[in-house]
């Protein structure tokens, strides 16, 4: 009898990507193909920096002001990669001041509260589904939890981010559900227990954050492997493009190197 030696695919999904898919499918689609271009927005590198300063404080104790010139110093190098782009931002010294601002934000209003840590930019990759057909696994760094449960950072002028959009991600963040499901596979909570979540808005002109919980059970999580599977099955279709999305103001020049070939070139004059 001839061996088959066919094995079933494995998806591992990040937290990153699967927000690309929910906002644009064919972007997903691109990135995962690897034929998107890199890109690297002057947003998306000051708020990496600011992750890096508050790591800094969290994990090698380092003092704020030292702190704030390492997160610069992050700025500088992911600014002179040449998939670098200034989008909003247009001087080095505004991204400079956002990042310092963003960083006394959280140290001057969230750093005192925090208990005892369990994780900072903790990275995590686990076997989250399996059958007779596939393997779904799912990957990401998680920016913080404690004692009191798990947090992220965000960045944003806007001191009222969550606002009367809040629900929204309140009630759809699958980033908070992919969390909740890292911390119930290490163990950090009961299966039968709520996993405390909270995005902390971290204001760059240095005024107190915002906060929105967000916090997520095992229904999320169990509705979650049933999205996913779905999308695995829509991958392993192997279709030559993905649904075309514009809700979203991600769907602008600004923030998609593809949309002149995409929406753009019905709007080209």
């Amino acid at each position: 009898m001839e061996l088959s030696l066919k094995t079933k695919p494995v998806h591992v999904f990040r937290q990153s990507w699967l927000n690309t898919y929910f906002t644009c499918p064919e972007q997903a689609r691109l990135i995962r193909a690897d034929t998107y271009p890199p890109d690297q927005t002057d947003a998306a590198a000051a708020g990496t920096a600011t992750h890096a300063a508050i790591e800094a404080v969290l994990v090698r104790c380092r003092e704020p002001e030292d702190a704030v010139a390492l997160g610069l110093d992050t700025f500088r190098n992911l600014a002179s990669s040449p998939d670098f782009r200034w989008v909003k931002v247009k001087r080095e010294k505004t991204a400079f001041d956002h990042i310092e601002g963003g960083f006394y934000s959280w140290y001057d209003n969230v750093y005192p509260t925090l208990k005892a840590t369990i994780w900072v930019e903790e990275g995590f990759k686990f076997l989250f589904h399996e059958d007779d057909k596939r393997e779904v696994w799912l990957s990401g760094t998680a920016d913080y939890a404690d004692s009191s449960g798990i947090m992220d950072w965000k960045l944003s002028a806007n001191k009222d981010k969550f606002g009367k959009e809040g629900w929204k991600l309140r009630r759809w963040s699958v980033q908070a559900t992919i969390y909740a499901a890292a911390a119930y596979e290490a163990g950090l909570y009961p299966r039968d227990a709520e996993v405390p979540f909270t995005f902390v808005n971290l204001d760059f002109m240095g005024r107190r954050p915002q906060r929105l919980p967000a916090d997520r059970t095992m229904q999320h999580v169990s509705f979650l492997k049933e999205q996913l599977v779905s999308i695995a099955q829509f991958i392993e279709a192997d279709l030559p493009n993905w649904p075309l999305r514009d809700q979203h103001a991600l769907c602008s020049s600004d923030w998609c190197m593809k949309w002149y070939q995409c929406k753009g070139k019905h709007f080209q004059t």
